[in-house]
Parts: structure tokens; C-alpha cells; sequence
């Protein structure tokens, strides 16, 4: 069995300004090799995830939605995906602020941004 997959995962990378509730959030992320090359991961299929921490989680981005205005495009140029993250739950409700766990996962490779299922954590107020 061959199992492929990315190198190193950058991102994700976000304002670290205030982020108010209801606003989009512009986000980052991708991979790169050990030199810091970013790679191809255009068919990598990324799902993004996000959840109020910490626990018990409350689920306020599920894997796929895209709630608002939210949307997810790959920049060729850049070699990064690019998602506009809007801080509305899918019937458009404003989440709470709050602190967020936000996760990306490819769905080719299984490899989760931040590496090792981890999260970044992003602060949003009301």
C-alpha cells in the first residue's frame, strides 16, 4: 500500500485584528515542502471545520458549508487555498463571539491543517 500525501502544512493564516461576529473572515492555508516551497494541493478537496472551544464544542462551520457569503477557491498563483470565512451559522444567524477552533482537512490525504488534527484558534467578538 502507497500512501500519499502533502508536505508540511502552512496556514491557517487569518487577520489577527478584531474579528466582529457576522464579518468574513479572510483565511489561508495549504502545503509546503521542508524548504518552504508551497505545493499543488489544488486537488486536495479541503474540507473546513469550525467549533467553539472549549469543550463541550458547539459545531458552527460543519465540514463543506459554506454559511453566508462564505466561499472556497484555490489561488493558483499563490499555491494556497483561500476562504472567506462568514461568521453566520447556515440560516444566517450571527454565531456568538467567542473563541473557535477552526480545522482544515483534505479529503485525498486525510492530513488536517493544523497538522496532527489540531485547530487554530480565532477570537471573535459580538
Amino acid at each position: 500500500m502507497v500512501r500519499v500525501q502533502y508536505g508540511q502544512a502552512f496556514g491557517i493564516n487569518f487577520s489577527k485584528g478584531k474579528i466582529k461576529s457576522g464579518s468574513s473572515v479572510p483565511l489561508t492555508f495549504g502545503w509546503a515542502v521542508t524548504d518552504g516551497v508551497r505545493l499543488d494541493s489544488s486537488d486536495a478537496n479541503p474540507v473546513v471545520t469550525a467549533r467553539t472551544c472549549p469543550d463541550p464544542p458547539l459545531v458552527v462551520l460543519s465540514p463543506g458549508e459554506f454559511p453566508g457569503n462564505s466561499d472556497l477557491r484555490w489561488d493558483a498563483d499563490k499555491r494556497e487555498w483561500r476562504m472567506n470565512w462568514q461568521t453566520v451559522f447556515s440560516d444566517g444567524t450571527v454565531i456568538p463571539g467567542g473563541t473557535y477552533c477552526v480545522q482544515v482537512k483534505s479529503m485525498k490525504t486525510g492530513q488536517t491543517i493544523p497538522e496532527n488534527n489540531g485547530f487554530t484558534e480565532i477570537k471573535v467578538r459580538d
